[in-house]
């Protein structure tokens, strides 16, 4: 078992002691008497940069980061210091927080908060939403959950849900592809699309590109925009970043790729652009 495997093994069991002290029917009437939470994606959506600030007690590398320090403290300061809004880390076996380290951060702040957890169950959206959270980060790899007409998709979610790491399946469930969907095996050998990207940026003469892995397949495909670089001499200058089973097969060479207007690539249109191209090649 992995560390992760642990920590959401310990998660599971956590959700299930305060699913029996606490039924989840109390958990909803007491969100719906919620107001709404302060609106996250305004606060990220202004001009310039935009940081979110995390309060995390302690991680299982590091250890105490800063002992001894209140959540009140930690979190003003990152409101002096300029941050848009806050990220609460309320894992408690594994990283030392808690709900209670949420609803003290909210008390002392007017920032717009988020709740940033290992999250397998609605239990825990429904925990956050009557903390005054109507935003959520989660961990897992995947999550599949049921909710209610009223628990609308946070601005956390359309985000994934924009990137193609959130599926809506009908008009009441939504399936979450968390790091699963970043992640490439291939022939036992693991590494992430980003770091595959990250490493096509890096070839002189590249200047944009991505790299594809369609549901099924077993092998990764790319969209380049280089002109005057050849296939082969960029599959040569990647060998030099990744491991050869890693190498984009197919590899098109287009003009642009199709971005929106503020630069986002959401897989739903670069899975079109290659469908298109391989329907010509064809």
């Amino acid at each position: 078992m992995t560390r992760l495997d642990a920590i959401v093994q310990a998660t599971r069991d956590e959700v299930e002691r305060r699913k029996r002290e606490r039924p989840l029917a109390d958990l909803e009437r007491e969100a719906d008497r919620r107001p709404e939470g302060r609106p996250f994606h305004e606060a990220l959506a202004r001009p310039g940069t935009s940081l979110i600030a995390e309060h995390k007690r302690r991680s299982p590398s590091a250890g105490e980061i800063r002992e001894g320090a209140s959540v009140t403290e930690i979190v003003r300061a990152y409101e002096r210091g300029g941050a848009a809004a806050l990220s609460i880390l309320t894992e408690e076996r594994h990283f030392g927080g808690s709900l209670a380290d949420l609803t003290e951060a909210r008390a002392a702040s007017e920032l717009p908060i988020l709740r940033k957890d290992f999250t397998i169950d609605r239990y825990q959206l429904y925990e956050a939403k009557a903390a005054g959270r109507r935003t959520y980060l989660r961990y897992t790899d995947s999550m599949d959950v049921t909710i209610r007409r009223r628990a609308t998709l946070s601005g956390a979610l359309r985000k994934v849900l924009d990137r193609g790491e959130l599926r809506l399946v009908g008009e009441r469930r939504f399936t979450l592809h968390g790091r699963k969907a970043n992640l490439v095996k291939i022939a036992g050998k693991r590494t992430s699309i980003e770091a595959l990207n990250a490493a096509l940026l890096r070839v002189e003469g590249v200047r944009d590109g991505v790299f594809y892995l369609r549901d099924g397949a077993e092998r990764v495909g790319a969209l380049v925009v280089a002109p005057g670089v050849s296939p082969r001499a960029l599959r040569a200058a990647l060998r030099r970043h990744i491991d050869p089973a890693f190498l984009p097969r197919p590899l098109h060479f287009v003009a642009a790729l199709p971005r929106s207007e503020n630069g986002k690539l959401t897989r739903d249109a670069l899975l079109e652009m290659v469908d298109s191209l391989e329907s010509v090649s064809s």
